[in-house]
């Protein structure tokens, strides 16, 4: 493919464009973004960090912020920055002297696990498979030994330990112990560099705002202590959904709303600076600079917002969604509503998994206008890509904001066109909210339906039974719970 030819086409793989990194040139989607990160990181490769600074002098927040809606493909956008770096990088351009860690999910966190340790813990495992360890001398493996024994001691005393009921002294202890911990840090991030021969390391922290219960928690390590030069934190997530997450930890200090926005805001400010934010378009925002081809196996279409239609072979789509809609006008309504979804979404429909109780649809099967018109206007697409997988993902932005009812009306909606595990659980755990404990007994007891073997349904009846100070009942079911998964029993 020519230069001119990658720079004015996007190609996108409709069968595996989910989570898949992508590797080739052409393919990468987020391009503007892409090229911004870039700038960023080629001039935090350019900074000097002097060793003999005293570490609080070269204290930096220097995250970067992938913002984005859920299913608009921030996952794959973290997945391909290293093949993107990769396919950017120059003698030039430095960018060869940073080192890519392998993404971590905060979503993953055990409940008393640090979220700190699992970092440490991250790229310990990535400094042994490197094998560059083994090459140091015995008294530099010593001296690195020393430090993370500092760090952990550190960690136990500044994270581990801040619930407990401590005297002031001990309180001042504690603050210095953090103070010593971010030096410790500093240099164990130095001595990483150092062994991997490299200038800055990567780290790469997917989806933070989905951690919701350990959300700021998250955000608290980002802020203390990755803050040393030596690492570049690239966290991806939906700056809305971060901002509830921080009133919610903010609405214990005040009760009025406009000052828990003006601290979730300020705060999100400190960790992720305005100026180190990168922002996921649309495919409909995309679409107006290059062309976007969709490919299914054999077959290939395309779609481009033109001003009007023209009849072009590789304007497939758009010529068909103008022949129903008549006027220019209802089609670039049509076209800009559809493709301003969440790519995720868009997918899902492109890729045959909207099924309506009448057909199965999907562009690329599309026979004659006839079949396009009928199906558009059974399933209402003129306002939104409507399918089980679309209301299942609504249905959780609904109980990041607390809203049960409205979670409950689009999980039932999601499981009317087909019945998972994964949406009747979801139910189930709304109903139990509210708290409504007898639907959500019986959408649970619908789960174990479908999964004998699903411990969290057996462990959630269990808490029912509780509740309602039936602890015979409620042993029986913690205990089934446990035989299925002794570790998420205990």
């Amino acid at each position: 493919m020519s230069e001119k030819n990658i720079k004015d086409i996007i190609e996108i793989d409709i069968k595996n464009i989910d989570t898949k990194a992508i590797v080739k040139t052409e393919n990468f989607v987020q391009y503007e973004a892409f090229d911004d990160l870039i700038k960023f990181l080629e001039n935090d490769v350019k900074k000097k960090v002097t060793k003999k600074d005293k570490y609080y002098n070269q204290r930096t927040h220097n995250t970067i912020f992938v913002n984005g809606e859920r299913g608009s493909g921030k996952t794959q956008f973290l997945l391909s920055i290293k093949n993107y770096v990769k396919n950017n990088a120059t003698e030039e351009n430095s960018l060869k002297k940073l080192y890519f860690f392998t993404p971590i999910d905060p979503t993953l966190l055990h409940e008393n696990e640090s979220f700190l340790t699992i970092i440490i813990a991250k790229i310990l495992n990535n400094f042994e498979k490197n094998k560059k360890f083994c090459e140091l001398d015995s008294d530099k493996q010593k001296s690195f030994y020393q430090l993370l024994s500092n760090i952990s001691k550190a960690i136990d005393g500044a994270i581990n330990n801040k619930n407990g009921h401590r005297t002031a002294l001990e309180n001042i202890s504690q603050e210095q112990t953090s103070l010593k911990l971010e030096e410790y840090l500093h240099n164990f991030f130095y001595q990483i560099t150092k062994i991997l021969k490299k200038e800055r390391l990567v780290l790469l922290i997917d989806d933070v705002d989905m951690a919701l219960d350990r959300g700021f928690q998250v955000l608290e390590v980002i802020r203390k202590y990755l803050t040393s030069p030596y690492i570049i934190p690239i966290v991806t997530g939906n700056e809305n959904l971060y901002l509830r997450i921080l009133e919610n930890h903010f609405i214990e200090y005040t009760s009025r709303e406009e000052e828990k926005e003006r601290l979730a805001i300020d705060y999100l400010v400190k960790v992720f600076p305005l100026h180190r934010r990168l922002k996921i378009k649309t495919l409909y925002q995309l679409s107006k600079d290059r062309k976007i081809l969709f490919v299914f196996d054999d077959e290939e279409f395309s779609f481009k917002c033109y001003s009007c239609p023209n009849g072009k072979k590789d304007n497939y789509f758009y010529v068909l969604v103008a022949k129903i809609f008549k006027t220019e006008e209802s089609t670039k309504v049509f076209v800009k509503n559809l493709f301003s979804n969440p790519l995720r979404r868009i997918i899902q429909f492109l890729n045959k998994e909207y099924i309506d109780k009448e057909s199965t649809f999907s562009l690329n099967s599309v026979n004659n206008i006839e079949e396009l018109e009928i199906t558009y206007y059974l399933i209402k697409l003129l306002n939104d890509v409507e399918s089980w997988k679309t209301y299942l993902e609504e249905g959780r932005k609904f109980i990041t904001d607390g809203n049960w009812e409205k979670a409950i009306f689009l999980f039932k909606k999601s499981i009317d066109l087909k019945e998972t595990e994964e949406a009747c659980y979801l139910l189930g755990n709304a109903y139990y909210q509210l708290p409504d404990y007898k639907n959500a007994e019986d959408t649970y007891n619908k789960v174990i339906k479908l999964n004998e073997k699903n411990s969290d349904a057996w462990f959630k009846i269990g808490a029912i039974y509780s509740n309602k100070d039936n602890h015979k009942e409620s042993i029986e079911y913690y205990i089934e719970s446990i035989n299925i998964n002794p570790l998420e029993g205990n």
